[in-house]
């Protein structure tokens, strides 16, 4: 059998065919491509930027995590390892292989007059707070006090080997003074024994500890005699001038304002005295639930002046079906408040309550769908009561039962017939 001249323009052809079927069966060599890897790069940069590949060994993957982890790393006075905390990228390269010092001067502005809220409420997520006046790839953690200049405190997420991390930003660190300055300047320094800052604990000296405490008793009593002071003069002027105002209605206030004032002075005292940022951190928490404390306190107080100020009308006026509603308001209220108490207290010793929360509402829902009828039959006598369409004394018809209504009450309501008995 003869064959057909093989011509370069068959071979051509044959090469090019060849060619198709091979990148057709192995698509990754289209991937390795010079030229045509743009797309899928932007697109992998991009699943980068929305899905972290894992968490930061260091904790950076979020603003909460990076700052904490500084604070760890100069409370143990490891400055190599607060210095990973740092953006030195923008610095002179001095500074760069200066990042211990770097490290130890930040640490020196937050002691002297660094204001930084409780870790708590730093944002413990990867993208940070979105809704805040920062830029995305910003956090705003707090300020600084360089001589008459306010500095904000910023962390700014870079990637670094494929992962975005959260660090103290270039800018911040660009703008703190040059040297490590003398600690015996600090306020607190100046009225301390040298044996109480020799003496250290947590890589903090000893008298910061205790000075933290005499703060705390003195910022207590300074607004216990401040809140007695105005509370008296407030309880002279509204019985001079509103004579049937409620008797409670002071008292419920002075008490949890009195405990939120000291936390403000408390707060106040310790930054402007110079107690290093570590001790302060460490007593954020318990800052942050005694405020809250004094905040579910005053609305507990509250309700209980409301639900005595109501007691009181309503048995005046006979109205003890309505007297009733209120005991089951107060009570539901303390209730809830209670709920609000234990779910903080969760949220503060790092329990995840999302979770809890979520189950919570299935279970009201099946709750509810159980107990229709009766949440019916209590919304019904809430609205009987306080609308009052009929009233006690008054003669009607309900269903097929007539007569006169002797009571109304949460749960039931009584009608005496016209045979003279009670339904």
């Amino acid at each position: 059998m003869k064959l057909p001249p093989f011509s370069a323009q068959h071979f051509r052809h044959t090469l090019a065919a060849l060619l198709l079927a091979l990148c057709a069966t192995s698509p990754s060599l289209w991937a390795t491509t010079p030229g045509d890897s743009a797309e899928p790069e932007a697109q992998a940069r991009e699943s980068a930027q929305t899905n972290p590949v894992a968490e930061d060994a260091l904790g950076r993957s979020t603003p909460r995590g990076a700052f904490e982890g500084y604070i760890k790393a100069v409370a143990r006075e490891d400055y190599e390892r607060a210095a990973e905390y740092l953006n030195l990228s923008s610095l002179p390269a001095s500074g760069r292989i200066r990042g211990q010092r770097v490290a130890r001067i930040l640490q020196q502005t937050l002691d002297r007059d660094g204001s930084v809220p409780p870790a708590v409420l730093l944002s413990d997520k990867p993208e940070g707070q979105l809704d805040d006046d920062q830029a995305p790839e910003l956090e705003r953690v707090g300020s600084l006090q360089i001589g008459e200049v306010k500095v904000a405190l910023l962390l700014e997420r870079v990637e670094r080997d494929g992962e975005l991390l959260w660090l103290i930003a270039s800018r911040t660190l660009s703008q703190l003074p040059q040297r490590i300055t003398d600690e015996s300047a600090l306020p607190i320094n100046q009225v301390m024994p040298n044996s109480l800052i020799e003496h250290k604990w947590n890589g903090v000296p000893l008298g910061h500890w205790i000075a933290m405490l005499l703060l705390a008793g003195l910022c207590y009593l300074f607004s216990r005699v401040c809140v007695a002071l105005v509370a008296g003069m407030a309880r002279a002027v509204l019985t001079r001038k509103l004579r049937g105002y409620p008797t409670g209605l002071v008292r419920a206030f002075a008490g949890p304002i009195q405990l939120f004032m000291a936390v403000l002075l408390f707060v106040t005292a310790a930054r402007r005295a110079g107690i290093s940022i570590i001790v302060r951190q460490n007593l954020s928490e318990a800052v942050v639930i005694v405020a809250w404390v004094s905040m579910l306190w005053l609305i507990w107080r509250l309700v209980d002046v409301t639900a005595a100020v109501s007691e009181k009308r309503l048995t005046s006026q006979g109205r003890f079906g309505a007297l009733s509603a209120v005991l089951l308001l107060r009570r539901g209220s303390r209730i809830l408040l209670v709920v609000v108490g234990v779910i903080v207290a969760l949220h503060m010793a790092g329990v995840n309550v999302a979770t809890g929360l979520a189950a919570l509402g299935i279970g009201g829902i099946v709750i509810a769908l159980g107990a229709q009828k009766m949440v019916e039959n209590l919304v019904g006598s809430v609205t009987l009561i306080f609308d009052q369409p009929v009233r006690v004394g008054d003669f009607c018809k309900v269903g097929t039962t007539t007569g006169t209504i002797e009571q109304i009450g949460m749960r039931s309501t009584r009608i005496r017939t016209l045979d003279r008995t009670v339904v």
